[in-house]
């Protein structure tokens, strides 16, 4: 599929998605329009970041002046925090229901998964309403009960 990239200047740029990058586009642009707020957790070689927010209101697909493969990118208005992945290098999503160590309470985890096996990133819906909670489990009974092969 080809979609318009969101870019600066008048001249209209393609990128052009693989079925797998599709699918993980159509995934976070799911979670993008829920509107809910997601507790977004990166774990680097010696540092961890997490941060709770709604995903936008900025989603947009562009391509990385780095690599050329498609990068999605989540953004606060004012653009002081900015969430970039990229979509190909995603072998697998798996949508997860796990109790949290924390409080007991149920957590409804996506997690992104590189061709190794090993995690992007998580994001836990941090709304725990059942309006929430039924999207959840709306968008998992879609994509083969939580278990996204790419």
């Amino acid at each position: 599929m080809t979609l318009r990239e969101a870019t600066s200047s008048d001249a209209e740029k393609t990128t052009t998605l693989s079925a797998p990058a599709q699918t993980v586009y159509d995934v976070l642009q799911a979670m993008h329009s829920s509107s809910y707020p997601f507790r977004l957790v990166v774990v680097g070689n010696g540092a961890i970041l997490e941060t709770t927010s709604t995903l936008g209101p900025t989603f947009k697909l562009g391509t990385s002046p780095r690599t050329g493969e498609p990068l999605t990118t989540f953004a606060s208005e004012d653009q002081s925090f900015e969430f970039h992945m990229m979509i190909a290098k995603v072998s697998k999503i798996v949508m997860a229901e796990k109790e949290s160590p924390a409080d007991g309470k149920l957590m409804q985890i996506f997690r992104f998964l590189n061709e190794e096996g090993g995690a992007m990133c998580s994001l836990i819906l941090a709304d725990k309403t059942d309006a929430a909670q039924a999207w959840f489990g709306a968008l998992k009974e879609e994509y083969n009960d939580g278990d996204i092969q790419l």
